[in-house]
C-alpha cells in the first residue's frame, strides 16, 4: 500500500537562539561553489574525512530514491553531515529526505518538463546506480570560502562533443538550512550563514543547483560566463519560488556599489546581481530565449553570443534588453515604481550615485572609464543661492554596451565624455521635459554608450521646517525630531533626506510617522560616527509636499 505524504507536516525542528551576527553587509558569503576549483570543493565537501576524492563523492550511510525514480539522495543518520531524524509520517525515512526527493522531482517537472530544458541524468552507475545523485552533506558550518547554500560538479563527459565539453553532474546541498548555521569571518566573527532557512534555503538551492546540472548538459563556455551561468540560476530560485528573498542580499549590494560588478566581466561572482536581469527578459519574452540560449551553447556559440543570438531571435538584441531593463534598478527602494519587474523592488536599497555638485555651466566635461556592461552613476545637483530653494537633481546611469568585449573577455576599460548644460546646443540630447541637455560618447569602435537620466526638478519658496533638539549634542543627545508633513496617517513611511549646507546628499532613509505629545513627528537617531560636527540641510519628502529646513550638529 503506498503511503501518502503530506509534505506540510514534514517540519524538522530548527532552534532560532544563536549567539552569532546578521549575515553582514559588508562580507560577501560564497552561495554556490559549482564554479570553485576542485581543491576548493574539497575543502568545503570533506570536512567530516568522508569524500571520495577518485569518484568526487561523500561517502555517506543512506539513500533514498525520489517517486520519480530520477534521484537517489545520500544522507547521513549519524556523524557531522547527520540529517534530524524526525520523521511525522512514519516511513522510516527522515522527513527532510523526503522533501528533498519531492522538490527533487518537482524542480525537475517545472525546469524540464515546463520550460523544456534537456539534462543527462545517468552517470554511469557511479552512485550505486544511474538515478542521478544528490548528496545532503553539513555545508553551512565552517570558515569564510568553506560555507554555501550548494555546489553542482561535472562529471562524466558526454559524447560526442558538440561544441564545448559537456557533462554529467552531481548536486550536493546543506542538511538543514538552519538558521544557526554560522561562517567565521577572518577576523574571528560569526555571521548567519543562510538569509533563506528551513524549507525555503532547501527549495531555491535544488532550483538553483539543478540548473547548473542542466547548462552542464549543454556545455560550458568559453570564453568564461559563469556571470551568466550564475544570474539565470538565480533567476530561477524565484521563477520556480517567487516567495523567497534570498536574491535581494545581492541585489542590494549591486545597488550600493553599481560599478563593482560588471555584467559584461564572466566571472561567477558578478552573477548573483543579475538574476534580476533574467526576471527582465521573462517579463518580456517569456522562458522561450532563455531556452534558445542554451540550445545555441549546445552547438558551440559563446555564452554572451548565444544570449545576443537568442534575443535577436525575439527581435530583441542583448544591447536592448540591458537598455530596457537598466532603469529597473532606479526605481527600487523610496523610488519604486508599479511598473518594475524587479521581485519586491520596494523592500530593496536605493541605487546609490556619486554626487557632484553643478557649479559651472556648462557642467565641466567628466571622463568615465567603463568595462563591458559596466554601469556607473552620477547624482549632478544645481546650485542654489540661498535655502528657500531647492536644487535640480538629475540621476544619471552611465553604460557601455560593448558586445565584442563581452563575448571575447577583453576585460579592458573603454573611455567616454559626458557633459550636461541647461541651454540647447547642436548635437546634445534633450532630457525629456526639461531644459537640460547632455552628450556622452566615445570614439572607440566597438564601445557603445547607453545613457539613463532621471531628473527632479527643484523648487522655490517652500515651508521652513524646525526641528529639535537644535543644536543636537551628541554627548547628550540620543535622537532628532522632526515635523511630519501635515495629514499623514500613522506609520506611514516618510524621506528623510540630509544634506550637507552646500546641498551634497549624504544621508537618505524612511522613517515612520509617529505621535509624540499629539504632534505627528519623525524620529531619527543620527550615527555620529559618519556625521562631523556642523551645519546640515534636511529634507522631509512626501509626494509633491516637501519641507526644508537645518540641523547643527555637534560632536563634542
Amino acid at each position: 500500500m503506498k503511503r501518502k505524504i503530506t509534505f506540510a507536516l514534514l517540519l524538522f525542528v530548527l532552534s532560532t537562539f544563536h549567539s552569532f551576527a546578521d549575515i553582514n553587509p559588508d562580507e560577501e558569503l560564497n552561495k554556490c561553489a559549482t564554479f570553485l576549483s576542485k581543491q576548493e570543493k574539497i575543502k568545503i565537501l570533506n570536512k567530516f574525512n568522508n569524500l571520495d576524492v577518485f569518484y568526487f563523492r561523500p561517502n555517506l550511510q543512506c539513500h533514498y530514491p525520489s517517486k520519480s525514480g530520477k534521484f537517489l539522495v545520500h544522507y547521513d543518520t549519524l556523524g557531522g553531515n547527520a540529517v534530524s531524524k524526525i520523521d511525522l509520517n512514519h516511513n522510516k525515512i527522515p522527513d527532510y529526505i523526503d522533501s528533498v526527493a519531492y522538490y527533487a522531482d518537482y524542480v525537475y517537472s517545472k525546469e524540464c518538463d515546463e520550460f523544456g530544458f534537456k539534462i543527462s541524468l545517468s552517470d554511469s552507475a557511479k552512485g550505486g546506480d544511474d538515478k542521478y545523485d544528490i548528496y545532503v552533506v553539513e555545508l553551512g558550518i565552517g570558515k569564510k570560502g568553506m560555507t554555501v547554500y550548494g555546489l553542482t560538479d561535472n562529471d562524466v563527459e558526454i559524447k560526442p562533443k558538440i561544441g564545448f565539453e559537456r557533462y554529467t553532474s552531481t548536486i550536493s546541498i546543506d542538511n538543514d538550512y538552519s538558521p544557526d548555521d554560522y561562517t567565521i569571518l577572518d577576523d574571528g566573527t560569526k555571521v548567519k550563514t543562510y538569509k533563506e532557512t528551513g524549507f525555503m534555503g532547501l527549495k531555491i538551492t535544488l532550483a538553483h543547483e539543478f540548473h547548473h546540472a542542466i547548462q552542464f548538459y549543454y556545455g560550458h563556455p568559453f570564453p568564461k560566463a559563469d556571470c551568466l551561468a550564475e544570474a539565470v540560476s538565480v533567476f530561477f530560485e524565484n521563477k520556480l519560488f517567487p516567495e523567497s528573498r534570498d536574491f535581494t542580499q545581492y541585489v542590494n549590494r549591486l545597488l550600493l556599489n553599481p560599478a563593482s560588478y560588471p555584467f559584461g566581466d564572466g566571472e561567477a561572482i558578478n552573477g548573483y546581481r543579475y538574476g534580476v536581469f533574467f526576471h527582465y527578459i521573462d517579463s518580456k519574452y517569456g522562458v522561450k530565449p532563455i531556452l534558445r540560449w542554451w540550445e545555441l551553447v549546445g552547438i558551440g556559440l559563446s555564452g554572451y553570443k548565444a544570449l545576443d543570438s537568442a534575443l535577436k531571435e525575439v527581435n530583441s538584441s542583448l544591447k536592448d534588453t540591458w537598455n530596457g531593463f537598466i532603469p529597473q534598478l532606479y526605481f527600487t527602494g523610496t523610488f519604486t515604481s508599479g511598473t518594475n519587474t524587479i521581485l519586491y523592488a520596494d523592500e530593496l536599497k536605493n541605487l546609490s550615485f556619486t554626487n557632484f555638485k553643478f557649479t559651472t555651466n556648462p557642467f565641466e566635461d567628466k571622463l568615465v572609464d567603463l568595462l563591458p556592461y559596466q554601469l556607473k552613476t552620477m547624482r549632478i545637483i544645481n546650485s542654489v543661492d540661498n535655502l528657500y530653494n531647492s536644487p535640480d537633481t538629475i540621476d544619471v546611469i552611465l553604460t557601455n554596451a560593448n558586445d565584442y568585449k563581452a563575448q571575447a573577455q577583453f576585460l579592458e576599460f573603454d573611455r567616454f565624455n559626458y557633459k550636461l548644460i541647461n541651454y540647447v546646443e547642436n548635437e546634445f540630447t534633450q532630457i525629456v521635459n526639461s531644459n537640460w541637455h547632455y552628450q556622452y560618447n566615445t570614439n572607440l569602435t566597438y564601445a557603445f554608450p547607453l545613457s539613463f537620466h532621471f531628473l527632479r526638478e527643484g523648487t522655490s519658496g517652500k515651508q521652513i521646517a524646525h526641528c529639535y533638539p537644535n543644536p543636537f549634542i551628541k554627548s547628550k543627545d540620543k535622537k532628532i525630531f522632526f515635523p511630519a508633513p501635515e495629514g499623514v496617517e500613522l506609520n506611514k513611511k516618510i524621506e528623510l533626506t540630509l544634506y550637507t549646507i552646500d546641498y551634497m546628499k549624504i544621508i537618505e532613509e524612511t522613517l515612520p510617522v509617529q505621535l509624540k505629545n499629539d504632534t505627528r513627528i519623525l524620529e531619527w537617531e543620527p550615527n555620529t560616527n559618519y556625521l562631523n560636527s556642523g551645519t546640515y540641510i534636511f529634507e522631509i519628502k512626501y509626494g509633491d509636499d516637501f519641507k526644508l529646513g537645518k540641523i547643527a550638529i555637534i560632536n563634542d
